[in-house]
């Protein structure tokens, strides 16, 4: 965006409200499952098709990156993201009267 008070080229603001992740055994298996490749496909083409896309993201990346430099603009950034936390239940399943893991995943500020 365009800022009105000219301070900065554009200006870009992110909040986030804490989050909370609950593990779930039979839900992280069944996406394992999910993303499983299939018994036909071999680890070298999966690993060939992901190099290439990664280089062409790659380059892509560079060349914003560059004209970003190139036309120096100002970015008036603000992230503030709020303490996500997960909850790791003792048995792998939830409910709500066992024993409880809680993983605080901190607070992150950023501001330039």
């Amino acid at each position: 965006t365009n800022p009105l008070d000219e301070s900065a080229d554009q200006k870009l603001r992110v909040e986030s409200q804490p989050l909370e992740m609950i593990y779930d055994a039979r839900t992280v298996n069944s996406i394992a499952d999910f993303f499983r490749p299939p018994e036909d496909v071999h680890l070298e083409q999966l690993t060939s098709a992901t190099l290439m896309k990664l280089e062409e993201f790659r380059d892509k990346t560079s060349t914003g990156l560059l004209y970003v430099i190139e036309t120096q603009k100002v970015l008036d950034l603000k992230i503030n993201l709020m303490a996500s936390y997960v909850l790791v239940p003792q048995n792998g399943f939830y409910d709500s009267s066992a024993n409880l893991l809680v993983l605080d995943l901190g607070h992150l500020k950023m501001t330039r």
